[in-house]
């Protein structure tokens, strides 16, 4: 794991990085980088994770297994690493969405240990697997989101819509999830989520650049190159994670937008 639960691409610098067991070049995601990574490796059924900013859900995401961000309160957080007192949670990682909800009834629960962990009555979340999702919103932010992604990504996020939308769900693109923080960060504070329009069957996504629309720039008057045509943000060295993942490619690209 990477070193006081910070670490989105699970390096640890100090006593070895953990591999990707399906491309040891690529990253596991982190900072639950062991836990996603053994999980996958099939090394163990399953495995805890501390999530406070997606230290679950990126090393599940790159690794093929599936994580959960329970919510604040619903599992104790007794021993954990503090980060952030009012967003950290712990949750599972395992191979199926089946096993999570089977592991988040046994985890779930008051602690005396942990004063946040919720008194809630504890659900059959096995049984509420099997709930129908028609009628749910699914929110998709389009600012920043889709920035910098590798075109097999868009076409992996493009289809998973496509499966929630074919199942009854609502897909609802949302704009400014960022806020306005051209002008500090006071300036983004208290912003409103803003439902963007969208075509019917359009659920598909551009990258590079803004990631958006052509011509659009995001970036504040300080940030280089404002003003100009769009440029890509810059990413972090380091091998990149996905299936998708190859050299040299850069550049705005098309990932199924029609």
């Amino acid at each position: 794991m990477a070193e006081f639960a910070y670490g989105p691409t699970g390096h640890n610098y100090h006593d070895g990085h953990c591999r990707n067991p399906w491309n040891t070049a690529h990253v596991t995601g982190g900072s639950s980088s062991g836990s996603g990574s053994s999980v996958a490796a099939r090394a163990g059924f399953a495995a805890l994770g501390s999530d406070t900013g997606g230290s679950v859900r990126l090393p599940a995401a790159i690794c093929g297994i599936t994580g959960l961000k329970v919510t604040y309160g619903r599992v104790s957080r007794a021993g954990a690493m503090p980060l952030s007192h009012s967003m950290d949670t712990v949750g599972p990682l395992a191979r199926s969405a089946q096993d999570c909800a089977l592991l988040l009834g046994v985890l779930a629960g008051a602690d005396p240990a942990d004063l946040t962990a919720a008194a809630e009555p504890v659900p059959d979340y096995r049984a509420r697997l099997q709930v129908p999702v028609k009628g749910l919103r699914v929110g998709i932010p389009m600012s920043y989101f889709t920035d910098d992604m590798d075109p097999g990504v868009g076409a992996a996020l493009t289809e998973s819509l496509k499966a929630l939308e074919s199942l009854g769900c609502e897909i609802v693109p949302v704009s400014d999830v960022m806020g306005d923080f051209s002008n500090g960060p006071a300036s983004g504070v208290g912003r409103k989520l803003q439902p963007a329009g969208r075509r019917s069957g359009d659920l598909g996504f551009e990258c590079g650049g803004s990631g958006l629309e052509p011509g659009e720039d995001r970036r504040g008057p300080g940030d280089p190159g404002a003003g100009g045509a769009p440029g890509r943000r810059g990413a972090p060295g380091g091998p990149r994670s996905g299936a998708g993942a190859r050299s040299g490619q850069s550049g705005d690209r098309p990932c199924g937008r029609p």
